[in-house]
């Protein structure tokens, strides 16, 4: 990372390392069990998605949060990033291995989606899942980067729900201010916050030997 850091186009190379030798795969069932915890805690607030406006802090190289809550019958879904890190390849790929994957998904959405919703939407994403940017269109997914979650072009009362899953922990305390003031004039009267975030230390994932990991053993 260090040396990427200090490399022309260095994002670039070590966006395709990951790809090539890391962890960034097609892998929905990394997301899609937080997105469905997600939906129960809504649901024991008493809060519906269907039909509603949601906004996404951080969409990553992957979209995947956004598409399991369109399953879940979301109306429209804004997804942002500072940095426009979206891979369409691998968001084709995890639309094919939902599709390949039926089964996996019914067992996750059974208890807290609607059948005639969920079925209505898979049968979207299987007919789109080779064309990911035209699922967006008909999804009403809109990804939007660079674009800057602290200051937004959106009215005032426009959004349903503001989320975002392993986002905020990386963002600095005083930019995370900016976010939730932003996130409190564009959210309804009604409208709820919901963050997943992961305190666990990043670079254990992938490196055994992180001095984190080492102390917290």
């Amino acid at each position: 990372m260090r040396f990427a850091s200090q490399t022309p186009l260095g994002d670039r190379w070590y966006h395709w390392v990951q790809k090539k030798f890391g962890r960034l795969k097609a892998q929905p069932m990394a997301r899609l069990p937080i997105q469905t915890e997600m939906l129960k805690w809504l649901c024991e607030c008493g809060f519906s998605i269907e039909g509603k406006t949601l906004f996404e802090v951080g969409t990553g190289h992957m979209p995947i949060v956004p598409i399991g809550f369109f399953l879940a019958g979301a109306g429209e879904i804004i997804t942002v990033d500072l940095n426009r890190r979206i891979d369409w390849t691998l968001t084709r790929d995890s639309l094919r291995w939902m599709v390949e994957h039926r089964h996996e998904l019914d067992a996750l959405y059974q208890d807290v989606v609607p059948s005639h919703i969920f079925e209505e939407r898979f049968a979207m994403l299987q007919r789109w899942q080779a064309d990911p940017k035209g699922f967006f269109d008909k999804a009403n997914i809109h990804y939007r980067a660079p674009y800057d979650a602290a200051q937004t072009d959106l009215p005032e009362r426009s959004i349903d729900l503001h989320f975002s899953v392993t986002t905020l922990e990386h963002i600095p305390y005083n930019i995370l201010t900016d976010i939730f003031t932003e996130a409190k004039r564009i959210l309804r009267l009604d409208g709820l916050a919901i963050h997943f975030i992961d305190p666990s230390d990043h670079f254990q994932h992938q490196d055994k030997t992180s001095i984190l990991r080492k102390t917290a053993g």
